[in-house]
């Protein structure tokens, strides 16, 4: 789960591996059940947000087998396009590099098609976003033996009071 085990640029990690040494919970995202060394938690699609504009949309606001070309400039891009899949829509992949930077003509694709990408691509391209660009608005959703544990360290710093 620390793959080489070195902080960004030289690899994935944010901060060092001794940093897991001062946290209370360590959370996985995308792992299939809670770990015996932390919990896992995914993201759940929630709305589709025009890059542009800012408009929300609920997700049947693209019907189902409807073709979108779809960015994503992120550590996991298959990840995406498989959420783009499971949402009943038909990705055209264009996978990007992790923290690519993006120009309106590199996400210029034929044919024309709705373009969906993640949120955090979709702040780099805001200034020169087309009317048809989206990104996949998403929501953290922690397991529930996470939950339990959290409610259990908040119960013990804030016992409820009792008049």
């Amino acid at each position: 789960g620390l793959g080489n085990g070195r902080c960004l640029p030289a690899g994935p990690l944010r901060e060092p591996p001794e940093r897991l040494a001062d946290v209370d919970a360590v959370l996985f995202n995308g792992a299939p059940a809670d770990r015996a060394e932390g919990y896992a938690f995914g993201l759940r699609p929630s709305a589709l947000v025009n890059v542009r504009t800012g408009e929300r949309r609920n997700l049947t606001y693209f019907p189902p087998g409807q073709a979108v070309h779809a960015v994503a400039g992120i550590g996991n891009p298959q990840r995406f396009f498989k959420t783009v899949q499971a949402l009943d829509w038909q990705p055209i992949a264009h996978p990007f590099a992790d923290h690519a930077r993006f120009s309106r003509e590199a996400l210029t694709f034929s044919p024309a098609l709705p373009l969906l990408m993640t949120e955090k691509d979709a702040v780099k391209c805001r200034a020169f976003a087309a009317d048809d660009w989206w990104y996949l608005a998403v929501e953290a959703e922690p397991s529930p033996a996470f939950v339990a544990w959290f409610d259990a360290q908040l119960e013990r710093l804030l016992p409820h009071r009792r008049a």
